[in-house]
Order: structure tokens, then sequence, then C-alpha cells
């Protein structure tokens, strides 16, 4: 059993084959093309002027530059910087000054022309470029690559001398401003101490602030006094009124004249408890008591009410104090607030100057660093390899353009041949005929070597006679399967081997013991007479037309077996012929007498009319030429016969050009084909 990796390897080995036959079919246009396409690339490549390229390399190193004098170095961008400095090469300036320098050799020579010469690359991870230019002249164009380079370097020089003398300029008119401005500003701080009389600012500050913390205390310590001084007033005003209470003031506490008299007070009252359990109230002793009671009572009262007098003073004392501490702390205050007015306007004076004044030594420091700079200012930019003249011319390359040509010829050859291929309508090969006719195929003859028109039977080639042998056979096997009595052959169009298809299967199956009849009813294009050499002019039209009998009109061959009707004399209006009842009767009258009869008829894309005559007879076969019959037109004249119910047994092909191997493939395949469904129906071949 074959595994289907070797059904991929054959449709593989078949489309390959196919390839290469669409090749040999259209073999002409690929050697036209191929023949067209190098002999112009030739000529062109030989007819180019040619041209020489020569190169400076140059060294661009990326150049720092300064914001101020904090940050320090910044490098440009690598990419950025290299596109900017092409440019700069291609600019006008630098190109008339290379036009400049060769206005000696290269008077003519203008800055245009020389940029459209011109082409600048980048070596690749490095700070190197190539200056190319290209020139009909070998020594013109290395002249010219070392002009362009020396008057970059000239440019960028130049630029960096400008510059330096731009900042000097200007660094020079700064300073100027700027030592005017601190002139003025020193000025204005001088004015400004000299008016408000300001020695030391910051001392003055700092004593100032020292003095209000003080203040600020004392004039907190006095408010806290006159708050207790004013607690106490209170409650002693409470007691006045309460001697009894006195002891719970600490003023009264602490005081000892107030001490001794209440003790004296309890002491007295003590006695009087005592006494008064011994005397009634109105005794002496008890009176005495009493009084002296009251008197001590009075007197408590006197102290206190002293006490609260001296605390009312001590009072009245610490307010005034008070008041006298916060006038003193409001006026320290307005104090500090106007000094620090005058400080911050002293500051931005002073700041003022100091800013000026540091400008101004910035500025003057680089204008000396800028004026000593200046004459010794490096260069970036350097010459690496100076361009020499080449020896040989860069373009064209003669043997990479004929190449070049030979494989464009071969690929727009091939592809037109496969182009031609897809666009042509005709059945090139056996495969067309099944895949777009549908159709089974009979055989294949071969294409004639010399196209000159066969006139007698015998000059067929024996490759042709044995093609039809095949042809022949199959037909043979297929009389054993159905009933083939009367073939029909037929065409599209004229001159695809009709008439010759006749001829030689009717000589075919006459040698092979057939009695064999070929009837010519091409009354357009009669040729069968002719080639089997029948000098009778009488025919098919004569029993049409003027009612001979069939035996009147058929004539002997010189091949033993083999009969013709000839067509005739040629009628006026010869399609009324295959449309008339008379053709069933002439099949009907010629069928007894033979085994095999063949008709040769007019092309059915020309005459329509035919096919009646076609559903007449058993089998018709059709022959297609290859690379000549168009697929389409033969699709609508299959419709046609299937329209009147046609035997269309199958296709011969003719003109075909095959290789031996493969004629063998296709004879053996069909040959065993059919010799297998007679086998199988218990028959052999003749």
């Amino acid at each position: 059993m074959t595994e289907p990796d070797d059904y991929e390897t054959q449709d593989l080995s078949v489309t390959i084959r196919q390839y290469i036959n669409i090749i040999k079919r259209r073999l002409w246009i690929l050697i036209a093309v191929f023949v067209t396409v190098v002999i112009t690339t030739a000529v062109l490549t030989y007819r180019q002027t040619p041209v020489y390229r020569a190169s400076t390399k140059i060294i661009i190193e990326p150049e720092p530059f300064r914001t101020d004098g904090i940050m320090g170095t910044i490098y440009s961008i690598k990419g950025e910087y290299f596109q900017t400095q092409c440019d700069i090469i291609l600019s006008e300036r630098v190109l008339e000054k290379a036009v400049n320098l060769l206005k000696d050799t290269s008077p003519d020579l203008t800055p245009a022309a020389l940029k459209g010469r011109v082409s600048i690359n980048q070596v690749k991870d490095t700070y190197l470029a190539t200056i190319t230019v290209s020139h009909t002249n070998p020594e013109s164009a290395a002249e010219e690559a070392n002009s362009l380079a020396r008057a970059y370097i000239l440019y960028t020089q130049e630029d960096k001398l400008a510059s330096s003398k731009d900042a000097f300029s200007w660094l020079s008119e700064q300073i100027a401003v700027l030592k005017s401005s601190v002139k003025k500003s020193e000025l204005e701080l001088l004015k400004f101490k000299e008016k408000e009389n300001i020695v030391s600012l910051e001392k003055r500050q700092t004593l100032l602030e020292e003095n209000l913390s003080l203040v600020h205390n004392e004039y907190m310590q006095a408010s806290l006094k006159g708050m207790e001084l004013e607690t106490l007033m209170n409650e002693i005003r409470k007691i006045a009124k309460k001697p009894e209470l006195a002891e719970s003031l600490p003023k009264v506490i602490n005081n000892d004249m107030i001490g001794n008299l209440k003790t004296e007070y309890h002491r007295l009252n003590i006695e009087l408890s005592k006494q008064s359990r011994k005397f009634k109230p109105r005794h002496p002793i008890i009176v005495a008591l009493k009084s002296q009671i009251e008197d001590i009572k009075e007197r408590l009262t006197e102290e206190v009410q002293k006490i609260l007098k001296s605390v009312e003073i001590e009072y009245r004392i610490n307010k005034t104090n008070e008041e006298s501490i916060q006038r003193n702390l409001e006026s320290l205050k307005r104090e500090s607030m106007q000094l620090s007015q005058q400080a911050v306007q002293y500051g931005v004076l002073k700041r003022e100057a100091q800013s000026n004044s540091q400008m101004y030594s910035a500025l003057l420091g680089n204008l000396k660093k800028v004026d000593i700079t200046s004459s010794m200012t490096p260069n970036n930019i350097r010459i690496v390899d100076k361009a020499k003249a080449p020896k040989g011319p860069a373009s064209p390359n003669k043997r990479k353009r004929i190449l070049n040509g030979i494989l464009m010829g071969l690929a727009l050859g091939i592809g037109l041949c496969f182009l031609t291929e897809y666009m042509d309508d005709t059945v090139k090969d056996e495969k067309d005929l099944q895949v777009h006719l549908n159709g089974n195929l009979l055989g294949m003859t071969p294409k004639r070597k010399k196209q000159k028109q066969v006139d007698r039977i015998e000059d067929y080639s024996e490759s042709t006679i044995q093609s039809f042998r095949n042809i022949r056979t199959i037909l043979t096997f297929y009389r054993m399967e159905h009933l083939l009595k009367t073939l029909l052959v037929t065409s599209t169009v004229s001159g695809e081997g009709k008439t010759s298809c006749v001829a030689i299967l009717g000589k075919l199956f006459a040698e092979s013991g057939y009695k064999t009849l070929v009837v010519d009813v091409d009354f357009f294009r009669p040729r069968l007479r002719k080639l089997f050499q029948i000098n009778e002019n009488t025919g098919v039209t004569d029993y049409f037309l003027f009612g001979k009998s069939a035996d009147e009109i058929t004539f002997q061959t010189n091949i033993e077996n083999l009969w013709i009707i000839p067509s005739g004399l040629i009628p006026s209006n010869p399609k009324n012929l295959f449309e008339t009842d008379k053709i069933q009767t002439f099949i009907d009258d010629l069928s007894p007498h033979y085994d095999m009869i063949i008709f040769d008829t007019p092309p059915l894309g020309a005459y329509i009319e035919l096919s009646f005559f076609c559903s007449l007879v058993d089998g018709l076969a059709y022959i297609v030429k290859t690379n000549s019959t168009s697929r389409h037109h033969t699709k609508k004249m299959l419709k046609i016969l299937e329209t009147s119910r046609t035997n269309l047994i199958g296709f011969i092909l003719t003109h075909v050009t095959k290789t031996h191997d493969e004629q063998y493939y296709y004879k053996k395949q069909y040959y065993q084909y059919y010799q297998q469904d007679s086998q199988n129906d218990g028959r052999s071949d003749l």
C-alpha cells in the first residue's frame, strides 16, 4: 500500500514536471526576453560613462559647551550632532569655500554641482565620517573631496573665532553696564546708612531684642502681681465684715499683730465660757470679759483695714508700674518694627550691591578666559586620511550589472512564460483536457516536424500512424462494450487534424479486418478524395440532391477493406444538407454493408447545424489541437452536443509535443485500462 508521503512526493514531482513543461512550451519567449534583457544591459553598461569615487576620512569629536561656571561640561547628543555637521558640510558657505579652493583646477565648478556629487557617511560606532565625491575624473574626485574637508575645517575655525569675538564684545558691554550698577548700588547703600545713622545694624537689633525680652518679662510679672493683689484685696474686704474669716487669708495669717489679737480673742472667749458657768451675765467679771472681747474685735477690724489699705496702696503702685512697663514695651516694639524695616531696606540695598559685585567679578573672569582662549581654540575636526585618486571606476560594475541582467532576464522570461500560460485559453495537454473539459482521452498524436499539408495517406510518418494505432485499439475495446458502428469525427475549428484522423483510423480499421467506409461530409474543405487518390467527382451531394444510390457514390480505395464516399460537388448552401431527414436514411442505407463507418464533418464551431448529424451516429470523437483549441469555445460546443444527446466517446489530442517516456506512460495506461475491462468480460484484444 502506498504511504501518504509517497503521494505527496508524486504530486510534487508532477507539479515540477508541469512547470518544466510550461517553460518548454514557452521556451521561445524565455529565450527572446533573456537575450533582449542581457544585450540591453550589456550595451547600456558598456556605453555608460565610468564614475570614480574618492573619500576623505575625518574625525568629528563632539564639542563641549558650558551652560555656566558651576554646571560643568555638557556634551551634545551624538546622532543629532553628527547630522548637524553633515548639514553644515553641505551648506552654501562651506561649498563656496571649497569651490574657491578649487578655482585654479576647476574654474567652472559651482556649489550646486559639487553638492550633487557629495555623499557623507558616518563610520558606525565611531566619531569618524567619510566625505565621498563621485566624478568622471579620478584626480578631480580626490581633489574635490580633500578641498571640501579643508573648507569644512576652515569654516569651523572661523565660526569659533567669530563666536569668541562676539562673546568678548558682549562681555565687555555687560561689564561696563555692571560696573556702573555696582557703583550706583554701593552709593545708595552708603547714603542709606548715613541717613538712618546706622553704624552696626546687627548689634542694634541684638540689643533691642534683648531689652524687648526683659521688658516683656517685667510686664508679665507686674501683670501677674496686679492680679494677685486685686484678688487679695477682694478677700480682705469680705473679712473686714466677718473677722472670723481672717484666718483664711495668708496675709492675715502671716501678720503677727492679728495673730496675737486672735490668740487673745480666743483666750477671752474661753475665759468667758468658764466664768459664765460661775457667774450671771451681769456680773462684773462677765461684763469685763465681754468688754475686752469687743475691744479685741475692734482692734482686729482695724488691723484688717490697715492690711486692706496696705494692699490697695501696693495694688495701685503695681498698677502704675505695670502701665509704665507696658508703655516701655510698646515703645520698644515700635523701635523694633522700625529697625526691622530699616534692616529689610538695608538688606535689599546690600544684596543688590553684592549681586552686582559678584556678577561684575564673574564677567570680568569670563572676559579674561575668552581673551585667552580665543587665540588658542582647539579644533575638534581633523583630517584622518586624505582622498587619493581611485585606480578603477566605482560604477558601473560591469560584471555585477551583466550578472543582474542575466538573473533579471531569466526571472522576467520565466515570469512572462507563466503569465502567457495563465492568459492562454487553449488546451495545452491531457491534464487541461481532463480538468477543464471533463472528458475521456482516446489518445494523442504527435506534432509533425514538417508543417506542410499531407496529400497522400502514405505520406504520414510512422510515429503518427503508431499513435493512431493506440487510438484504434482503445476504440476496439470500446466496441466490445458498446455499439459503435458509425463514428463521427469533428472539432471546434478547422486545421486541428480532423481529416487526417478519419483517414488514418479508416486505414487502420481496414487493416485490422474491418470492412470500413470513410465518408467525407465536409462540404467546405473536402480532402479525403485527395488523400486516397480518388478521381471521381460524385459523392454525398449527389445522394442528397440528385437521388443517386449509396452504391453509385461509393468507391474502393487501394487499401483492402476500405471504401470511400467523397463529398461530391460543393453545393451553394451546404448547411441545409445537415438539417434534412435524409441524413438518417443515408446512415441506414450504409450501416448494413460495413463494420465501421467514419464520417469526416466540418468544424462544429463554424456550423452549429452539424449537431443534428452528431446525434444520429453511434459515437463522436472530438479533435482538440494542443496550444490552439480554445477551452472556452470547446465548452460551448460540448454544451450543444449535450443538448442534442450526442454520444461523445472522448477526445483525441493532436499536435502533442511529448517525451518518449511520457508517450509510453499514456499508451501503456490506456492500453492496460481497456485490456483489463475486456479480460473481466472474457474477451481479448484482436
